[in-house]
Order: C-alpha cells, then sequence, then structure tokens
C-alpha cells in the first residue's frame, strides 16, 4: 500500500519552512546567549558577573508581570471566545494591554533613575550595587520593548492572527458534537461554532459524518482537507465485516473509499467505540502510520480508567465502573452493556451539576431506561447552586422501579443485597461515583 507522501513543493513544507526559520534563529540566539556567559567567564571577574546576574532578577521580575498580564488576558478572551461575544474580547484586550505598557514604562524608568534603589533589594554590597546600576541603565530601554513584545503577542493570541502555526502542522478529529455544557455555551448551536473555530484552526479535519450537528459545524470550517469517518460507505472512512469476538472483542475491516486497508480488533464494548477505532485507525494513517502498527496497537488496547472499567466480582456480581454523566454517553454505554449477556444490567447514576440534570431531564429518563434497574445518588453540583429546584427524585420519578438513596453506603448495601449472579453493576457519572463502586466490591 502506497503511504501518504508530499511533494517537494507542497505548500505545507512551504509554510513549514518559514515558521520554522524564525523559531531556528530565536534557538540559536538564545544558544549564542549561554556561549557569550561562558565566554564572558574569561574576559571579566566574578563580581562583574554576579552584579549583573543579581541585575537580572529584575527582568525576571516584569516578566512576573507581563506574561501574568499575557496568559490572564487570554484565558478571559477565550471564555469570551467561546460564547460568541468578541465585543467583550474587544474590551478586555485594551486593559491588557495599558497594563503591559505601564509596567514596562515602570521598570523602564527605574532601572534608568534609580538603578541603585532596584540593586538594594538584591545586595547591600556596594561594589555590587554599582556594577548591577551600570548594567540596568544601559539594558532599561529593553524592558519597555519586553512589554511591547507581550502586548503584540496578546493582540495575536486573542484575534486568531497567531492561527497559521497550528493551521500548517496539524489534523483534529471530532466525534460528535451534543447539547452539553450548556450552562457554558447557552445553546447547542454556539457549540458547534466553537467547534468550527476549532476546526478551522487545523490543516486537516477527520470527522463523524454520521452525526448531523458535527457535519452542519464542519460545513462552514475554512480546513484545507475535511474528511468522514461513519458506519456506511458514504464516509470516507467506515467499518466493514463486523464480527463478535469473544467476551468485550470486536474486529472489522477498515475501509477507505472502496478499499480495505486493514483488519482491525478491540477490546472495548459498543458501537460507539467501533467508530472511537475508525476513527482513531484513519487519522494514524493519514498521519503515514501502516496499517500493519495500527492492527498490532489497537489490538493491545483495552480500555481507559473509567470508561468501562471492569473493577472486579462480588459473589457472581460483575462491578464495572464508566464515566458516563451525558444522556447520549449514558445510553451508549448501557446499549453496550445490554449486548453482553448479563442477567440484568444496573444503572448506579450520580447526576452531575443540576443545569445539565434540569435542561436534559427526559433525556437522562430515556438513556437510563435503557438499564434494567437504575438507582440514583442526589445531584453533584459542584460549581452551581440549585437555582432550579431539580432533584434527582424528579429524574427517578420518570423509571418505573427507579430507587433514589441519600448516599453511596446505602446505594453499594442495596445494590449488593438484590443483585444476583450473572448481573452487572455499572457505576456512571463523572463526580466521585466511582467510590460507591469500590465500597460494592467490599460486600
Amino acid at each position: 500500500m502506497k503511504l501518504l507522501s508530499a511533494p517537494k513543493r507542497d505548500p505545507f513544507y512551504q509554510q513549514l519552512t518559514a515558521l520554522v526559520f524564525p523559531i531556528m534563529i530565536q534557538s540559536f540566539m538564545l544558544a549564542l546567549v549561554s556561549a557569550t556567559d561562558a565566554a564572558m567567564l574569561g574576559i571579566v571577574n566574578q563580581e562583574s558577573l554576579s552584579a549583573v546576574s543579581l541585575a537580572g532578577q529584575v527582568q525576571f521580575v516584569l516578566n512576573l508581570f507581563v506574561t501574568g498580564i499575557a496568559a490572564g488576558t487570554g484565558i478571559i478572551a477565550a471564555q469570551y471566545w467561546g460564547k460568541g461575544d468578541p465585543a467583550s474580547i474587544e474590551q478586555v484586550i485594551p486593559v491588557a494591554l495599558r497594563a503591559n505598557l505601564i509596567c514596562g514604562v515602570l521598570f523602564t524608568l527605574c532601572a534608568f533613575f534609580a538603578p541603585r534603589w532596584l540593586m538594594l533589594i538584591f545586595t547591600d554590597e556596594l561594589p555590587l550595587i554599582e556594577l548591577g546600576a551600570a548594567y540596568l541603565r544601559a539594558v532599561s530601554s529593553s524592558y519597555l520593548l519586553c512589554a511591547i513584545s507581550q502586548i503584540y503577542l496578546i493582540v495575536l493570541k486573542n484575534t486568531g492572527a497567531a492561527a497559521m502555526s497550528s493551521r500548517i502542522s496539524s489534523s483534529a478529529v471530532v466525534l460528535n458534537i451534543d447539547d452539553d455544557h450548556l450552562d457554558y455555551f447557552g445553546t447547542v448551536e454556539n457549540a458547534m461554532r466553537s467547534f468550527t473555530r476549532f476546526a478551522g484552526m487545523a490543516r486537516r479535519v477527520l470527522y463523524n459524518g454520521d452525526d448531523a450537528n458535527t457535519v452542519r459545524a464542519m460545513e462552514a470550517a475554512p480546513t484545507p482537507e475535511k474528511l468522514t469517518f461513519g458506519r456506511g460507505e458514504e464516509n470516507d472512512f467506515w467499518p466493514a465485516h463486523l464480527q463478535k469476538e469473544d467476551g468485550l472483542c470486536r474486529s472489522f475491516t477498515l475501509m477507505h473509499r472502496g478499499e480495505a486497508l486493514c483488519r482491525l480488533t478491540i477490546h472495548v464494548p459498543g458501537e460507539h467505540n467501533i467508530l472511537n477505532a475508525v476513527a482513531a485507525a484513519a487519522m494514524a494513517w493519514l498521519l503515514g502510520v501502516a496499517p500493519e502498527a495500527i492492527a498490532v496497537h489497537l489490538a493491545q488496547f483495552t480500555g481507559a480508567g473509567r470508561r468501562f472499567e471492569v473493577l472486579g466480582k462480588v459473589r457472581g456480581v460483575t462491578i464495572v465502573d464508566d464515566y458516563a454523566h451525558h444522556p447520549a454517553e449514558l445510553a451508549a454505554t448501557l446499549r453496550a452493556a445490554k449486548e453482553l449477556g448479563f442477567r440484568q444490567v444496573w444503572a448506579v447514576f450520580q447526576p452531575f451539576t443540576f443545569s445539565r440534570t434540569y435542561l436534559l431531564l427526559e433525556e437522562f429518563a430515556a438513556a437510563l431506561s435503557i438499564a434494567d434497574q437504575v438507582v440514583l445518588s442526589p445531584i453533584m453540583g459542584s460549581r452551581e447552586k440549585n437555582q432550579w429546584g431539580i432533584r434527582s427524585e424528579d429524574l427517578g420519578a420518570k423509571l418505573p422501579g427507579c430507587v433514589c438513596l441519600p448516599g453511596f453506603p446505602e446505594m453499594a448495601d442495596y445494590v449488593m443485597e438484590n443483585a444476583q449472579e450473572g448481573d452487572l453493576v455499572l457505576t456512571l457519572g463523572c463526580g466521585d461515583v466511582y467510590k460507591c463502586a469500590r465500597m460494592m466490591l467490599l460486600k
């Protein structure tokens, strides 16, 4: 099979060269500074070197201020950017620019007009103070230039002008877009716009062609190369000849535009993990990994922590922990569990955040109804106050036979008293419900 290769004059390599050359020059200058330090040992005395080293702490303190302002501005701007609020970003950036400029001017003035006072912060030895003061006067203007350069970086990072470095060298994978984290995004449309911007920063994006939200978001992305994966051959990559092996094992043939690339085996359950494997394998192949190597390493993957993690068995009852906390994740995990041939599947669920539980109450009920038995803990509010007045009992009322209990000890006792040999107990949620699973293992 012919792997991907790039012509000598591929625009990608031309852009990469333009990006790497300034970085190479910067690295050379840093190495030159180190070499100069070594050379200075044979030219100037130890006292001069000590004075300059102490005076250099002024630059360190300045860096704390200007990089702190730059980093803080980036975090705040990212929050507003995710909410689709560029007007607020335009208000934040000028404040950061003024703060950095003020820092640069103050440090420059102090270094030029009061260098001895600055040196007194670090030493009381007069010779070191005099030598350090001379150094500070000489480099004082560089502090202003440092602040200005940070201002330049703030503007670059928060206006999208810095995207080229990642766009020409990165690939992205988008699995799906659900109506999650609405306390941040507000609407699923805002979440989709955020994914559009994310994909636009990559040179290549591989996305789920079966997910309507993802398809809409990716259609608007300016990414140069777009490819899809999914269940059917209308996608660029898809699984064919699916076969269920023993236990959690599944195998399929990875297809690419009518061509069979390799046979893959995975050891995690559920159709969603088949699609995850298709996406991972397809991206690896696009990046030049040999199909044979993809097959070998994927077969060695037995799952991540808190993702259908089998913790053990107690009196014939299998205890599994999973991070699923959104209705779509719960449904995928519970459907996968139902296919494994257990007598009954128990969903021991800890709802996470009041807003998610309130906004997606019907969806949670539909997902949890896949299980044979449901046990609910109180809602873990995390960062939120319960302004909606929502309780786990509101969810339990929509699930016949559901049991709501006040804490993990009571839940563990109830489940292990009622579960029978051959049952599967799944603790579900992104909070600390895994503690309940550990309690069950001790029963």
